[in-house]
């Protein structure tokens, strides 16, 4: 008997902000299926992109325009000043968002950030 995929993202509300979760082995595609999910209705103005306990070792720069390009078609939906704290747990998680953030910000006038600790990324997220 198989038990199926668990899911790899979880969305929660807190308040001023959504936080995404991503656990385990985490695609793209998964991320881009949450955040299309979740923006296609009426999403909040700031998101926490929480992948400290997720494995994105599966994610490549060759996909960065596309996920880039298909993401900031939302941008509209979350308002002006809208922004996006991404927090991964590596030095090469690190390097590879802030890839993924240059692409972005071309793309889109959400402001983007990568951190590596959730607290910094939530204070960045509530400064006015």
């Amino acid at each position: 008997m198989s038990l199926g995929k668990v899911l790899a993202i979880k969305i929660v509300d807190n308040g001023d902000f959504v936080e995404v979760l991503g656990s385990g082995s985490v695609s793209p595609d998964e991320v881009y299926i949450a955040a299309s999910e979740y923006f296609s209705g009426s999403p909040k103005t700031n998101v926490l992109w929480n992948f400290l306990n997720a494995d994105l070792s599966g994610f490549s720069a060759d996909r960065f325009k596309e996920v880039a390009s298909d993401s900031a078609r939302f941008a509209p939906k979350r308002g002006d000043g809208a922004r996006s704290a991404i927090v991964v747990k590596s030095k090469m998680e690190y390097l590879l968002m802030q890839a993924y953030v240059a692409r972005a910000s071309m793309e889109s006038p959400v402001i983007f950030k990568v951190f590596t600790e959730r607290e910094s990324s939530i204070q960045w997220l509530q400064a006015e």
